[in-house]
């Protein structure tokens, strides 16, 4: 991708087949043919998100891909993309994990069902603290509950 993003500035890509071929597969999939993917630092342009009627959060229908304020925007194919899509469960979230640290994604936040949780996957318990931290500092702040489960007690709570 490139540079960083400056402070209050956004980026928006499309993310779309490379051939026939593939628009093809994407068809039979029922995948969408172009997904917008948007990258930034800003909190107002990042709030609208959550209430978006075509993807909305509470639903899983949108990957939220976090990455250190001075990365450039992580650069995900389509494949892995909708890989997080497909597993609404997250059976197989710590694998996909895995695969989104070499392209700079330090955590990924992953919205129970009804929205009135949410699962931090992360590559490892170095990138996982401060983002812990800073959730319950926001969610105590808000008069909302705080609990902190690893994924087999998550899972449970789905």
């Amino acid at each position: 991708m490139g540079s960083t993003l400056p402070h209050g500035v956004s980026f928006s890509r499309a993310l779309a087949p490379p051939d026939w071929p593939g628009r093809i597969r994407a068809t039979l999939r029922r995948e969408p043919r172009v997904v917008a993917l948007m990258s930034t630092r800003d909190a107002q342009s990042a709030r609208p998100l959550f209430d978006m009627a075509e993807y909305p959060w509470w639903n899983q229908a949108m990957p939220i891909l976090l990455s250190a304020p001075a990365s450039p925007p992580p650069d995900i194919d389509r494949p892995l993309f909708f890989d997080l899509l497909r597993d609404p469960r997250g059976a197989q979230w710590p694998d996909h994990c895995g695969r989104l640290a070499p392209i700079g994604v330090l955590a990924v936040p992953r919205s129970g069902v009804d929205g009135d949780l949410c699962g931090l996957f992360t590559p490892s318990h170095r990138e996982r603290a401060p983002f812990l931290a800073a959730l319950e500092h926001e969610a105590r702040d808000a008069g909302l509950g705080w609990a902190s489960l690893d994924f087999a007690a998550f899972m449970e709570h789905l």
